[in-house]
Formats: C-alpha cells, sequence, structure tokens
C-alpha cells in the first residue's frame, strides 16, 4: 500500500510529479521491480487523482509513454501465446473486426473514428496486458495489489474530508475526496462496495466490515446516482447468476433485509427526505425525473434521433452526437464527446448490429466458471453497469482503463483450471 500512498500524495501535492512517476515506474518495470498491472494503474492514477493532469498543462500525453514501455516487452509474450488470447477473447475480436468496419465504411467521420478506434484498440492491448496473469499466484497478487490502491484511495480521501477545498473541490456538494470527481469517486468505490459486501458476508472479519462501511459512506457521499444504484443491481445480478452464492446465502440475506424493510417503514419520511437530496442533484429539480432530464434530456433525445436515423449501423464509433468531431474554440481544437449511457452510445455509434456484438463480447468477458472461487466477479459487473450512467467503455484513457482491466482480469480468472479457494 506505501507505493500507492506515495504515488497519490505525490500527484495530488508535488506539481509535475507525474512526470517523475513515469520515469520511475518506467525503469523499475523494465527492472522487474514492479509488474504490468504496476504501469496501467500507474497510467490510470495519473489521470485519476486531483492535480495529476492539470499541473502538466500542456504535457498531458506524457503518460503515454507508459503504454509503448509496457507493450514492447511484453510484445514477445503476445507472439509467443497468441492462441490462448485469440480463444479467451474471440468475440471481443470480432467485436473489434466490427468496430474498424464501422469506423471505415460506415462512419459519418471516417477519419475521426478511424484514429479513435487505433487509440481504443491500443488502450485496450494496453489494460489487457496489464490484467495478464499466469497463474494463481499472480492472479491472487493482482487482486490484493487492486484492493491496496482501494485502501489507499479511501484513506487519504478520509484524510482530506475536513479540507472542503480538496475533498469537495469540484462542486462544493459532492464528496470527491483526492480524485477529480465525485462521479469518479463513485464510480471507482461502487465495485469495491460490492466485493466487500461478499467478503463480509463470507468471512465476517471485522476489518473486512469496516472497509465495506467506510467505502458505503463515502459513495452515498459522492452524490453519484449512477454508482449507488449499480451497487445495488450488481449484487442483486450476482446473486442471480451465481448459484452457489445463492444456495448459501439466501437466507441470511432474507433475514438481513427483513429488519432493513421494518426500520425503513417506521422511518420512511426522514430516509425519503435523506435520498431524495442524493436523487435530486439539480438546482431548480422537483423530481428525480425532472433531474434526469435536466442533466443529460438534450443528450439523450440528440442520441435517440441518430439510432432512428441510422439504426442497423449507427453514425460511426465514437463520432459525437452532434456529428461535428471538432469544435473550434478561441485558443484550441477542443473535442466534445459526452455520452452518458453505453446502451445508448453503443446504438447511436455502431447500430444495432455492433451493439449486438459489444454485448455478447461483454457477456463473454464477465461469465465465470466452477473452476474458481469467483467473488472478483462482482468488480467487473458492477464496474461494467456503471456505464449506463458513464459510457466508460468506449472512452477509456480514465476510468474506461480501469473497468476494462477488471474485465480482462476476470476472463484470465475464469480460464483457470485449479480452484482458488480464497483471494
Amino acid at each position: 500500500m506505501i507505493k500507492w500512498l506515495f504515488v497519490v500524495l505525490s500527484l495530488l501535492f508535488i506539481p509535475k510529479s507525474a512526470i517523475i512517476i513515469i520515469i520511475l515506474f518506467s525503469i523499475l518495470y523494465l527492472a522487474d521491480k514492479v509488474d504490468n498491472l504496476d504501469v496501467v494503474l500507474t497510467f490510470f492514477l495519473i489521470y485519476f487523482i486531483q492535480n495529476g493532469l492539470g499541473s502538466l498543462q500542456g504535457m498531458v500525453m506524457i503518460r503515454y509513454i507508459l503504454i509503448p514501455v509496457l507493450l514492447l516487452k511484453s510484445f514477445h509474450n503476445i507472439i509467443k501465446e497468441k492462441s490462448t488470447y485469440k480463444h479467451n477473447i474471440r468475440y471481443l475480436l470480432f467485436f473489434l473486426i466490427y468496430l474498424l468496419i464501422n469506423a471505415l465504411f460506415i462512419s459519418t467521420d471516417t477519419k475521426y473514428s478511424f484514429i479513435e478506434f487505433i487509440l481504443f484498440l491500443i488502450l485496450l492491448l494496453f489494460s489487457f496486458n496489464g490484467a495478464k496473469s499466469i497463474d494463481n499466484k499472480d492472479f491472487e497478487k493482482k487482486i490484493i495489489n487492486i484492493k491496496t490502491l482501494y485502501i489507499a484511495v479511501i484513506f487519504l480521501s478520509l484524510i482530506m474530508m475536513p479540507i472542503r477545498s480538496v475533498a469537495y473541490a469540484r462542486n462544493g456538494i459532492g464528496f470527491q475526496g483526492v480524485v477529480v470527481h465525485p462521479n469518479a469517486l463513485g464510480v471507482f468505490l461502487a465495485p469495491f462496495c460490492g466485493y466487500m459486501f461478499l467478503r463480509v458476508l463470507r468471512n465476517k472479519n471485522k476489518w473486512d466490515i469496516f472497509l465495506f462501511i467506510i467505502a458505503i459512506i463515502l459513495l452515498f457521499l459522492s452524490l453519484s446516482r449512477t454508482s449507488f444504484f449499480s451497487f445495488l443491481l450488481g449484487v442483486c445480478v450476482y446473486f442471480v447468476i451465481n448459484n452457489s452464492f445463492r444456495a448459501r446465502f439466501s437466507k441470511m440475506l432474507l433475514l438481513f433485509s427483513l429488519p432493513l424493510v421494518i426500520i425503513f417503514a417506521l422511518n420512511f419520511s426522514k430516509i425519503s427526505n435523506s435520498l431524495s437530496g442524493f436523487l435530486i442533484k439539480s438546482k431548480g429539480a422537483e423530481s428525480f425525473t425532472e433531474s434526469v432530464e435536466q442533466s443529460r434530456g438534450k443528450l439523450f433525445t440528440a442520441q435517440l434521433k441518430n439510432f432512428e436515423e441510422n439504426p442497423l449501423f449507427g453514425i460511426g464509433f465514437k463520432v459525437p452526437s452532434n456529428k461535428i468531431a471538432v469544435t473550434k474554440t478561441s485558443t484550441t481544437d477542443e473535442i466534445y464527446y459526452e455520452k452518458g449511457n453505453i446502451l445508448l452510445a453503443s446504438l447511436e455509434e455502431l447500430g444495432i448490429v455492433g451493439a449486438l456484438l459489444f454485448l455478447i463480447a461483454l457477456v463473454s468477458l464477465l461469465k465465470s466458471s466452477k473452476y474458481v472461487q469467483n467473488d472478483f466477479q462482482i468488480l467487473p459487473i458492477i464496474a461494467t453497469i456503471t456505464a449506463l450512467g458513464e459510457a466508460t467503455l468506449f472512452s477509456i484513457g480514465g476510468l474506461g482503463i480501469f473497468i476494462w482491466v477488471l474485465i480482462f482480469l476476470n476472463k484470465f480468472n475464469t480460464n483457470r483450471k485449479t480452484r482458488i479457494n480464497k483471494v
């Protein structure tokens, strides 16, 4: 955990420390002192932590140096194990082939879509190599690594809570701790809340209970509605698809839920007032529906219109809803891309054909097997569900790359030939 405490604190308080961290982790990786996942998580943290990118100003692209550092070293392994990789991710490969066809022959802006496809492919390969694990021991090491990253971010965010200029820097309302945005913190924490919830059920360890309580409180304070509902929905999905979990914990969850229902019924007015502030974030909104309409209404309308006009194949990969790839400003050319829902984004950009291929690829990567103790599976499930509110799976330079790492880790875990009893 000391490693991640150092990285987070450096990015938060030392201007341009990202440059030093990039050089340091590149050297350590080439010397086999840190592993492939460390490199990818470092790339992610430079975006994720406050001041990480902001302090770099005109040098924000420097973090991409980590990509060739990782890929060039592991290139011979990719060639050596390519048959295994094809077997593991064949549906994803089908989807990527469609993306290329879409970018070259269907997109309303071919050049822009093709460039975005190449960047998407490189970052996907980068995250895939970061998740690559060779055996059970290596996989367990990576899970511990991710868990210590979570603990470091949670611990430092708690310390910063009294300092509102840091903890509430974005909008003064939603808690963001040491990260760039309250919603980003929510998306980051939601999978961990699900994972710790399962750990609490299985082990009833005091430390796990403490971590779960702190994580769920910070998730609520972030005011990220998408993330909170993703946590709840993810647990429900896991309960439905995991037979062993359902058989073991059905009675316990039922007994646990009954007192919660009674408490909610007896304190309905107080709880509803508290929840209304969480659900209705927009100023002037009087209901949850109105709040969503103010937040994403115009975007959803534009997306639906584009889908109606191009239902089969879409308007093109990563093409903005206004179909203008570059918006001129007084000083720079800024690409405006916002897609609030991955389902609408995939339908709008790729059409029904591409959306189906994307869904099949995701399901193939998220499914588990009887050979593993698969509590870890809930992490990528919840992380993927968060994309229903934030289309991070296509725009993967930030949170998206972390989510893809979780997804690929699940795939490597699924293909184990021996059972993992505890992670």
